[in-house]
This record gives C-alpha cells, structure tokens and sequence, in this order.
C-alpha cells in the first residue's frame, strides 16, 4: 500500500501559486492546479513531507500548516488496490473513500482507476456518493490510461474536482502523441475544465531542464486551456531547482502563443498570467536545416488573454521560439521533423570553443581477449578497452567522428563510458521507432548517486555523413553533449548544460550491439577506426567510429 501526501496547489482567491509559494494576491477566475503525487525532494522549497505516522494531533497539525500556504493537503485512497480487496460495491467504496475526513483531512486523491472488472463503473457511482457524503472535501482521481465508461464519466463529472491523466514520457518524441491521445478523451467527455496531465519526474521519464521545456511546450501550445500541470515521481537536488523555475516561465510569466493563419499571417496570445511589456516575434524564412532569413516583429503590451494580429512578410515563414527569463514566444513545437538549430528554443547557444582550450588524445583501441565478450548464441555483443587515466579528472571530454552507414529499428548500437566493477555509467544508443524516418543517438547516464539522467536527439543522422559528437563533463556544470557536422561548424543537437546529481569518472570504453544474429560484429580497422554491426531478424545497423578521443582543459 503507498502511503503517500498528495498536494494540490490550487489558484482559488488569493493568486497564482508555483511550488516555493503563493505570488501576489491577485483574484482569478479559474482554479490554476499544480498537483504533485509525492513532493519529497521538493521540501527543501515547500517544507512538503510524507503522510505522518503519528497521532491524529500530528496530522491536524501538518494539515494546518499546508492550508495556511494555501495548499489542499490530500490523503491516499485506493482506487484499484481499494477493489482488490475487496471494496468491490459503490457503498463500500464511498465509506473507504470518505474515512479521512474523520481526522480533519481537507482532500483525498484516489490511486488509478483502471479498467479491471467493473471498477470503473463502480468507482463513477462511488464518487457520487462519495460528494454526498462529504460535500465539501476536494476530489482529485488519478486515471490510467484514459477515460472511458459512461458511469465513471458521469462520477468524474459530478464528483470530482481534479481529474489527473497518467502521461509518464520520457525523451522520445514518439512518445508525445500519448499526450494528445489521453487528454483528447477529457475533451471529447466534457471534463476539460478539471482534467490536468501528469509528467513523470525521475527515472525513465523527465530529467532535464529541456526535455521538461519540451513537454511543458508542447502542452502549452496545443492545450493552453488545460488548468495546470501535474507530476508523479522523485526528484533530486538539481532538478528541484529548475522546476519551479520552469513553472513559473509556463504558467504566471507572459506565455505568447504563435499561431499561423496562413502564409501572412499569425495570430499571438498571451495565454501566461503576466502583461508582456516589450515582446519580439521572430520568424525564419524558408528554413529547414539553413535559415535564409530572420524576419522580427516588436509588439508592445498583451495583458493575459489578449490577442494581437501578425501581418506578415516573405513566403514559407516559420515561426521560432524563445524561452527568456522575461517571457516565452511558443512556436508551433518541431517535434516530428529535423529539428534546424535556429528553430529550436535553446537554453544557451552551443560554443564549446569559448570554453578552455583542450588536448586531445586518441584512444589507442587496444583490448584484452578477455574483454571481448560474446552472448549464449556465440554472437559478438561487446567489447571493452581502458580509457586514459585524464576520465578521473575533475573536467574531461570524449569526442567521436562517426559516420552511419545503415540504421534498422531494433538494431540498436551503443557506446558505454563506465566504471569498472559498478553500475556508473554514461550510455549513448544509436536506435530508431517503428515512425521515425532515421536513427537518433539517446544519452542516459547513471550517476554514483543511483540517479538516471537521459536526453534524446531532436534530429535524425542523415546516412552516410561524417558527424562529430561531443561530450564536455565539468563538476561544476554537469554534462553537456552536441552533434555537429564533421567540421563542428553547424550544430544539430546541444542538450545546454545538464546538472548532475554526483561527480563522476570513467575508466573504460565498452562498444555494444544488438547480436541476435551471426551478423553482428565489432572490427577494429587497420586506420584505427571501429565498425559496429548490430543486428536482429532481417535487421542490421552499421555505424563507422573513425576517432575515439578524449581531452582535459590546457593549463591557463
């Protein structure tokens, strides 16, 4: 049994809430929601904790405390653990519902309501006596996967008070489609005005400060009536800072939206909670993967819910994002094409020559027979080499020139830095999706905290191109990884710096490919370069290592 405190920031009289606390005092309209399943992790900011253990003075205490930061502290209640055993009629499940406002519980959250049995049709006329039971206490209802049965859609409707959509993603823009799909189903059931998605923070889902912009973007342009945002999961110390910081860009700062009519013209609204003062719409001119021209357009004063008319010039205009600390401009999101640079919202311009200088070294691709390791078929699957002795630096980097050859769906290469003999490691995989048109590379990286952090590249590997990747570690930043065109001159990917829970190094190169067949090989070339053939049923990658280096920061 989870036995969890569910928190729902919620914008009723008194303002606009982020996670650190009430801002202003303005009234609203509407309920703003920002619901977190368990916000430990969050405390440092919130003084948020677990659901006490303690007597019913401990509960009523912490309830007090939650109300007077104008938070509705909610208590768990099953939904589908609540079924099994044995609440399984509407009566029975109300009476389990309610019990908390026995011990002065403001609010409950119910845990999944699934599609086992005739849960849902029990649980639509158990929330409907629930509210009769207890008019005033707050309902919210976690749903996975999305919202279906005629009483449970009427119990939604009636009863509750917040409807949380189960939407964990993690960096594969595949995966965004769910977004859509799940929260059709509130629109096309009436419950829009009380349905909120929810992220998954941590783990396989989001733990970058930009695959968050990415979701809170795509949310945001194609549902900007959506009242609030939820999240389910842990955090650590590095993702708790930029959290808040990114609500508040999303939901109080100015929030423009771009919308275009047709080739000249585009609507902007302000769908953020502040006034945008001074504001520059950018549009690029026939730009896939080269942007012939900027064209901006200043415009003065949006209040909330304002909304101002483009006339514009040139043909093929596409409009570009911003994300800035005074305001955001959200573009139409470049989730399913090549994702050209100058269109995409960077958190900072990648220049990785204004850094330090670097020495670089070629890795000598020298292994052990021992190493080479092959899998119960007899397939070779992988092999690892010693990197230098520079990876247990405090500030290193690794680069690869690589050319793809060939890329199939499930065989799937990889390039592993690791320590030795612990589960530390920074994974790249090169991988494609049954939809995606090309291979993409995904950075997951295992901290000695036991912390995952992962990135996926918005822009497909064009087969047959030299591509340099680029790795830049520094304790005091985090990770940072670009893909450029051979000669670093164009930039394609640049995940910004990503904070990192731990210090780590390395101390061994480990090359792996999917070897479901005898096809699949890992050569070491007489020029020093690796080719990696991956390969499952009637399948194959091919990827071309040509350099292998590492560098430290020269001495100033």
């Amino acid at each position: 049994m989870k036995n969890v405190l569910s928190i729902s920031f919620i914008s009723l009289v008194f303002g606009f809430i982020t996670i650190q606390s009430w801002c202003g005092a303005e009234q609203v309209k509407e309920n703003m929601h920002f619901h977190y399943w368990r916000p430990d992790g969050i405390e440092r900011v919130t003084s948020a904790h677990m659901s006490p253990k303690g007597g019913s003075h401990q509960v009523s205490q912490e309830i007090s405390e939650w109300q007077q930061l104008g938070v509705v502290p909610q208590r768990w209640r099953g939904g589908i653990w609540a079924y099994r055993k044995g609440y399984d009629t509407p009566e029975t499940l109300a009476e389990y519902w309610v019990k908390p406002v026995e011990d002065g519980w403001p609010g409950i959250l119910i845990d999944e309501i699934t599609q086992e049995g005739n849960l849902r049709e029990v649980a639509g006329k158990a929330l409907i006596k629930a509210r009769e039971m207890a008019p005033d206490l707050m309902i919210a209802v976690y749903v996975v996967p999305g919202i279906t049965d005629h009483d449970f859609i009427e119990g939604l409707r009636s009863a509750a008070d917040l409807v949380l959509i189960e939407s964990y993603l993690g960096s594969a823009r595949t995966e965004y489609r769910w977004i859509e799909t799940r929260y059709q189903s509130a629109i096309e059931n009436g419950l829009e005005d009380k349905s909120v998605l929810v992220l998954g923070l941590g783990g396989k889902w989001i733990t970058t400060q930009r695959e968050l912009c990415r979701q809170l973007h795509f949310i945001r342009y194609y549902f900007p009536e959506m009242p609030g945002i939820a999240f389910f999961g842990s955090t650590n110390p590095a993702m708790v800072k930029w959290l808040n910081a990114e609500l508040k860009l999303f939901y109080e700062n100015p929030v423009l939206l771009v919308e275009l009519v047709d080739d000249k013209q585009a609507i902007v609204r302000n769908i953020g909670r502040s006034t945008a003062k001074s504001a520059q719409i950018m549009f690029a001119i026939d730009g896939r993967n080269q942007t012939i021209e900027n064209r901006s357009y200043e415009i003065t004063l949006i209040e909330p819910g304002d909304e101002y008319t483009l006339n514009l010039n040139g043909k093929n205009n596409k409009g570009i994002s911003y994300y800035g600390s005074d305001y955001l401009v959200l573009a139409k999101p470049e989730i399913w094409e090549d994702e050209p640079f100058s269109l995409r919202a960077s958190l900072s311009e990648p220049d990785l020559s204004s850094g330090p200088d670097w020495s670089w070294k070629q890795l000598s691709v020298v292994y052990e027979d021992d190493s080479l390791k092959r899998n119960k078929k007899g397939y070779i699957e992988s092999v690892s080499m010693p990197v230098p002795a520079v990876l247990a630096n405090s500030k290193f980097a690794f680069r690869t020139t690589f050319q793809l050859d060939r890329s199939d769906r499930y065989a799937h290469v990889r390039l592993i830095l690791e320590q030795k003999g612990s589960d530390v490691s920074n994974t790249l995989t090169l991988y494609r999706t049954a939809k995606e048109p090309g291979a993409m590379w995904d950075w997951k990286s295992k901290t000695a905290s036991g912390d995952w952090v992962h990135e996926a590249l918005p822009f497909y590997i064009p087969v047959g191109e030299q591509m340099t990747l680029t790795m830049v570690y520094d304790p005091e930043r985090g990770m940072r990884f670009t893909l450029s065109n051979a000669d670093s001159d164009h930039i394609y990917w640049d995940t910004g710096d990503v904070e990192v829970p731990s210090e780590i190094y390395f101390d061994q190169l480990r090359l792996q490919v999917r070897a479901d067949t005898e096809k699949s090989n890992i050569e070491f070339l007489r020029d020093g370069s690796v080719r990696l053939v991956g390969a499952a049923k009637n399948e194959e990658s091919e990827l071309l290592l040509q350099r292998i280096e590492f560098g430290v920061p020269l001495a100033k």
